[in-house]
């Protein structure tokens, strides 16, 4: 039995829906049309999802954006940089070599310029105030499923750009058509914080989750990158950003499902420096004592300076450091990550760098929590449509079986005023011969819409659970007064919005205290849904409601054993 609280074993059982729905349609002639549009409809849960980047200036959103498509296509830089809404697109490799602008004017006419016009678009430009969005193309896997949206950073010293920023958030003013030209709702939002959060970072999160939130703006489709944690003054910075994503956490749970450490340099430079880079620079780590290392790393200017100590001259040093191609805290971080243990080689010292880099561990997750959310997402959007196709159907196959009574019994009337009579055997035999085929037919459509209800019954069920989840958690947000913060935590996490497996729903990581921690939570929230005033009571029936499907599910599964 698939459980109802799990999203992957719905979308499962949706897939399979929409592929055996179309094969009962065209058993019978009277529903055979309506076959196609069912499969048309399945192309919307499998177009790319929407990844829109966001944050304040000189964060590295565009560093971020290149780390994930690797490809040097957003402008990085340490002053502002991106000033238009920017769309990161699958390509092919003649594409790559260029950009689309799409003009602010009523026809969104657009011109295709070689890629190395791009910075003509940058900061205060008069022609980043003429255009609409940028597109840019890249060949990279990640793209054929996503596509990524570059926003200009919030709290920007140029107006425009805090403009175009909100254009993509906001529904209102011209905003409002800007974002439903630019594709409305992402999928997926992400929220590239400093590596030391502010107080202000956190306002500006909750200004635009409670105030201005982008539509389905919840821990469902949010998460944080704790982003170039390679600047931090520390020996392991790697380490300290673990443990400043998980305070930021703690205090944004109620906006976003996760923080996460990520550098973008460093999962770049992983990704574009040669062997000989890596197995030089782990030679010279290995050669230099550790005085000598400490000494080297304490700025870029010593770095640079004479050391009689050191295996390598000035210039060699400063070689090595022109091929990395990148900033000096980037540079620091990866000798600090060669000198933190022993290296066989220097394909391991760039693997481990692509693994602290937090970039593949990011892009799992994206794939794991939001992605596949996503296509559930998309999927009961599509289940409604193929609902509407399929009751259209049965429609047409119930008004089918009425006729077809009511031709049966003419039929036996017909009949019956032949009893008594042996004239007239050929309207006998072709009576008996249209009660029969008749009678098949009805057989054969009874069991197509047999099926066509069986099949529509519980993907229904399911899918209409997991948007119960969705509304609660929406009054959640927009009756925020209602509960306290410990409160509004541990519902968000009943209803998902840390991941839909039981033991994620129950917060639980020992499936051994199951049973108990059920029992407990649905005693206490019982006890609060009866206390509950209207809006809060409105929440608390789909807690209860997922946490009795949840007793149910482990009830069954120990049965089971």
């Amino acid at each position: 039995m698939t459980s109802l609280l799990d999203l992957d074993a719905l979308h499962i059982q949706l897939r399979q829906f929409a592929e055996k729905t179309p094969e009962i349609l065209r058993r019978v002639k009277l529903t055979d049309e309506l076959a196609g549009e069912v499969e048309r409809s399945m192309a919307i849960a499998d177009a790319p999802f929407t990844l829109a980047v966001v944050g304040q200036m000189r964060v590295g959103k565009s560093t971020l954006i290149n780390a994930l498509v690797g490809a040097e296509l957003a402008i990085p830089g340490v002053t502002e940089t991106t000033a238009t809404v920017n769309w990161f697109r699958h390509g092919t490799p003649e594409q790559e070599g260029k950009f689309r602008v799409v003009w602010n004017d009523l026809a969104g006419t657009s011109d295709e310029f070689d890629l190395s016009k791009k910075n003509e678009w940058l900061g205060n430009s008069e022609l980043a105030a003429k255009t609409r969005f940028l597109e840019f193309y890249s060949t990279a896997e990640f793209l054929k499923r996503v596509h990524i949206v570059d926003t200009p950073g919030s709290r920007s010293t140029i107006s425009s750009h805090e403009e175009a920023a909100r254009g993509f958030w906001l529904s209102e003013r011209k905003a409002e058509r800007d974002s439903l030209f630019y594709g409305g709702v992402a999928d997926c939002i992400v929220y590239t914080l400093p590596p030391v959060p502010h107080q202000n970072d956190s306002d500006l999160l909750g200004m635009f989750t409670s105030q201005r939130r982008l539509l389905q703006s919840t821990p469902y489709n949010s998460v944080g990158v704790l982003h170039k944690w390679e600047t931090l003054d520390h020996s392991t910075p790697w380490q300290v950003a673990v443990d400043h994503a998980r305070q930021a956490f703690g205090f944004l749970k109620s906006y976003l499902c996760d923080i996460i450490p990520v550098s973008g340099p460093l999962a770049q430079v992983s990704q574009r420096c040669p062997d000989e880079f890596w197995n030089k620079l782990l030679a010279f780590v290995k050669d230099s004592s550790g005085d000598t290392l400490g000494e080297l790393m304490s700025s870029p200017s010593s770095f640079a300076s004479p050391k009689r100590a050191c295996p390598l001259s000035p210039e060699e040093r400063s070689q090595l450091r022109s091929t990395a191609g990148i900033a000096w805290p980037c540079f620091r971080a990866i000798l600090l990550i060669a000198a933190s243990r022993s290296f066989a080689d220097g394909e391991e010292l760039r693997k481990t760098v692509r693994e602290i880099s937090g970039i593949d561990r990011f892009m799992s997750f994206l794939e794991e929590r939001f992605f596949n959310r996503s296509r559930l997402i998309r999927a009961s959007n599509v289940l409604n449509r193929t609902l509407r196709v399929t009751e259209l159907g049965r429609g047409r196959l119930r008004n089918r079986l009425k006729d077809l009574a009511n031709d049966r019994e003419m039929g036996r009337q017909a009949l019956a005023e032949f009893a008594s009579s042996t004239t007239f055997p050929k309207a006998r035999e072709f009576i008996n011969s249209h009660l029969v085929q008749t009678q098949h037919e009805s057989d054969r459509v009874t069991e197509v819409l047999r099926d066509l209800e069986l099949q529509a019954g519980s993907v229904r069920d399911g899918f209409e659970h997991f948007e119960k989840d969705c509304r609660a958690v929406q009054c959640l947000d927009d009756h925020p007064d209602q509960f306290e913060a410990n409160e509004a935590v541990e519902i968000l996490t009943l209803l998902g919005g840390y991941g839909t497996g039981l033991l994620e729903r129950l917060g639980v990581n020992d499936a051994e205290c199951l049973l108990d921690s059920l029992h407990d939570r649905l005693d206490h929230w019982i006890v609060e849904k009866h206390k509950a005033t209207r809006e809060r009571r409105q929440v608390l029936d789909q807690v209860v409601t997922r946490l009795e499907e949840a007793l149910r599910q482990v009830i069954r599964e120990q049965d089971a054993r």
